[in-house]
């Protein structure tokens, strides 16, 4: 597999992580909602 058919296969993953990151980034209702519902914060 060559570099540009790589590039091409990881494009929807890194993406997909760039926008989880600026969800959980710019949203903290997102990222906050699990120690919440366990009592943690």
């Amino acid at each position: 597999m060559g570099i540009t058919d790589l590039t091409v296969a990881v494009w929807p993953w890194l993406l997909t992580m760039i926008a989880l990151l600026v969800m959980a980034t710019y949203m903290p209702l997102l990222s906050l909602w699990l120690p919440r519902a366990l009592g943690m914060m």
